[in-house]
């Protein structure tokens, strides 16, 4: 089953980083022990290489950050980048570029925009694969204690860097799950 994972990457703003991204985001789902089909490691890819390219493209910044994230049932992939207008383009049968974002709304289970300080982000979510789900706490009734002392949150959870080679990259890790 998926816990809550969290990594974000702060990578040059080239073409040469979407499959740099796909390939990253691969080997952070093998390496938090999720098997993932390989039909869903495909829309992801795609996915990706679609948020990623309009930031390389559109971006307007030397830098973007992508991040990747996995909670419950979904699987999200969020860019930032640094330009703060949002182009929605409808591509027209002529066209070979500019239906990215189509592609987009049509694999992912939502999508959308959030502004930034300095730019904006492009995020969507995925559905996890039946088996890799995981179900939501049992709700707890008006008075009843809770089942864990706050408290130990933080020894259930640490932030660390996701790999040495790679000091921007960190993750949040549910070492309950």
């Amino acid at each position: 089953m998926a816990g809550t994972w969290q990594i974000r990457w702060l990578l040059p703003a080239k073409p040469a980083t979407v499959g740099c991204v796909r390939r990253r985001a691969a080997a952070q789902l093998t390496a938090w022990g999720l098997a993932i089909e390989p039909w869903a490691h495909q829309v992801l890819a795609l996915v990706i290489s679609e948020l990623v390219t309009n930031a390389v493209q559109h971006g307007g910044g030397l830098t973007i950050t992508v991040g990747l994230g996995v909670h419950r049932h979904q699987m999200t992939v969020e860019v930032w980048d640094d330009d703060a207008t949002t182009r929605a383009r409808t591509a027209t049968d002529a066209q070979d570029r500019g239906l990215g974002l189509d592609l987009v709304t049509a694999l992912a289970s939502d999508w959308g925009t959030r502004p930034t300080f300095n730019g904006k982000s492009v995020w969507a979510t995925l559905p996890l694969p039946e088996n890799l789900r995981q179900d939501p706490p049992p709700r707890r009734r008006p008075g009843e204690a809770p089942r864990e002392d706050p408290a130990s949150h933080h020894a259930r959870h640490k932030f660390r860097p996701a790999t040495r080679r790679d000091p921007t990259a960190y993750y949040l890790e549910d070492k309950a799950a």
